[in-house]
């Protein structure tokens, strides 16, 4: 776990951008072109399955597990995005704030089917740690999906920063709102595997989305540089 866990490192501009967030994520293009339909492709038949949708934000992919049958607890450590999850949702999902480094002892083992974490695990330093407590909750055969900053996207690339180690950064946010300074963890590719495979889990699919073609009529500055360059990476595992 990080060395200082006293303020998560997202929460401040989370509460910032929050409502501007809501108003435009069904239509950003990098979530709305590129990781919603990416993260969706991997997920399963949701009828009947008991799903943790942890970093729900605004309440989309609550909408849409709930839509599809399933019963979902959604976690998020920004009170304000929380709220408007529940106006979206008029309270059909269990909204709980908390952080996902946090123990969390209301968690059960062998609980879930399903752990969704879309664009989430950038703001977490020890992904081991967590993805042990992940195994712990899902029940046998569970499945956590997951999308996540690319390791070699342009912004990194941009930085010049050395690759293969575990680096708190900055990127500079723009498109909700007045621009914000976003701090993330980038992690080579082999620690993204080695915390899924040292937790017990393997990999059933990963993507390297491209935007998909609507994006080049909404936003074809966006649809051309992540045509070219990774902006995420987007994974279905299974606990073993």
């Amino acid at each position: 776990m990080p060395d200082s866990h006293d303020r998560p490192i997202a929460l401040d501009v989370y509460e910032e951008i929050a409502e501007s967030y809501a108003a435009r994520v069904d239509t950003k293009a990098h979530n709305a072109y590129i990781d919603w339909p990416a993260v969706t492709s991997l997920l399963p038949e949701l009828d009947g399955l008991m799903v943790l949708d942890i970093g729900s934000g605004p309440g989309r992919y609550a909408e849409y597990l709930i839509s599809n049958g399933a019963r979902v607890v959604s976690l998020d450590i920004s009170p304000t995005m929380l709220r408007l999850a529940r106006k979206r949702l008029c309270e059909q999902s269990n909204f709980i704030q908390a952080d996902i480094e946090d123990n969390l002892p209301f968690l059960i083992s062998n609980y879930f089917d399903l752990i969704l974490c879309p664009l989430v695990l950038d703001y977490v330093q020890d992904w081991h740690t967590l993805f042990r407590r992940f195994s712990e909750i899902l029940k046998e055969k569970g499945v956590l999906i997951f999308s996540a900053g690319h390791p070699f996207d342009k912004a990194f690339i941009k930085s010049e920063r050395e690759y293969f180690s575990i680096k708190r950064m900055e990127y500079r946010w723009r498109g909700f709102g007045n621009p914000v300074t976003m701090q993330y963890f980038h992690r080579p590719l082999s620690d993204m595997m080695s915390a899924l495979f040292d937790a017990g889990f393997h990999i059933e699919e990963l993507l390297e989305p491209k935007p998909i073609e609507i994006c080049k009529l909404h936003d074809p500055a966006t649809y051309e540089e992540s045509s070219k360059w990774p902006s995420f990476i987007c994974i279905r595992s299974r606990k073993i």
